[in-house]
């Protein structure tokens, strides 16, 4: 069992992987659009399109979560979120996000360089700044689950992707602040090894 996690509690820096738990990686294009300030991931450069970045290293299994405190995002068409079921090489996963622009909580796929997003389940909710966002995935059902501050909110299933092993973080408009991540895999029964809010200190991956 695998686990990361990166609270970004370290010195303001435009390389995000400057100190960090884990290395962190960037799909299709480098990691110039991230910085850390004040102990805190921020986009500061908006993207063309979504960015996806993600712990540079495989999940155990493929049952799997990814969690992120969403401090503040600027209005407009931002669409913060997190990753799970992710093949890096191919440009596809499984992601939940909320688009800023009509206040939906969005349960998609993506693939083709995250241009292409294909709906699963959609929920009317605004965010809130501190929200903590999960998504939590089984590869063998298609279940995926998505949770707000620790409540299941928005469910779906889809057996498109079958061999994903990243788990990370949506970025997208710029001026995104995010904290507290973490992901990784899912303890048997599906309600994670350590709660949502577990944070490691001082060691922050852990292999079982």
């Amino acid at each position: 069992m695998t686990i990361f996690a990166d609270d970004f509690n370290r010195a303001d820096n435009s390389d995000i992987n400057s100190g960090a738990p884990v290395t962190w990686a960037e799909m299709w294009a480098a990691l110039t659009r991230w910085n850390i300030v004040s102990n805190q991931l921020q986009e500061t450069t908006a993207a063309f399109a979504p960015r996806y970045i993600y712990p540079d290293s495989a999940c155990a299994t493929l049952v799997q979560y990814a969690e992120v405190t969403l401090v503040n995002g600027a209005a407009g068409n931002n669409t913060p979120g997190v990753i799970v079921g992710a093949d890096a090489g191919a440009g596809t996963g499984y992601c939940a996000y909320w688009n800023y622009s009509n206040n939906t909580l969005r349960l998609i796929r993506f693939s083709g360089a995250g241009v292409v997003e294909t709906n699963i389940n959609t929920l009317g909710s605004s965010h809130a700044n501190g929200d903590i966002l999960r998504l939590e995935w089984t590869q063998s059902t298609g279940d995926l689950v998505v949770k707000v501050n620790g409540s299941t909110v928005l469910t779906g299933n889809d057996t498109t992707y079958t061999a994903g092993t990243r788990v990370g973080i949506r970025g997208g408009e710029g001026n995104i602040t995010f904290d507290d991540f973490s992901g990784g895999d899912l303890s048997v029964g599906g309600s994670g090894p350590f709660p949502p809010f577990f944070k490691f200190e001082p060691s922050t991956q852990l292999r079982m």
